[in-house]
């Protein structure tokens, strides 16, 4: 998890002195690290449940939601603000995605946007 965060961190180039490919190189394996952050985390490990009131809980249910911290999870939301149109459109598809095939509303994108 630490490598692909380091890769998302500095814009797929992991060892940080611009040796790491051409731009476009850079920037799919920026997009791989982080879609592959989010099908790690992606596991069932976060549920959210809202109740008649209109308040969400969130619940983590396994190992995986324990390895990753906060500043991760914040890095890993970079990846929606990237300059690069594509990888933007790619990271926020693999997100609804994955959102749609837990049969669940947007409070796991409001988890991870939060």
């Amino acid at each position: 998890m630490r490598i692909m965060t380091a890769i998302v961190q500095n814009n797929g180039d992991l060892n940080e002195k611009n040796l790491a490919g051409t731009k476009n190189e850079k920037c799919r394996l920026k997009l791989a690290a982080a879609s592959a952050m989010l099908k790690i985390v992606g596991n069932d490990s976060i549920s959210a449940n809202t109740n008649g009131h209109g308040d969400t809980t969130v619940h983590t249910t396994s190992a995986a939601s324990s390895i990753i911290t906060p500043t991760q999870w914040h890095t890993l939301a970079t990846v929606l603000l990237d300059k690069e149109d594509f990888v933007r459109e790619k990271f926020a598809l693999k997100l609804h995605k994955g959102n749609k095939e837990k049969n669940s509303s947007s409070h796991y994108l409001n988890y991870f946007l939060s």
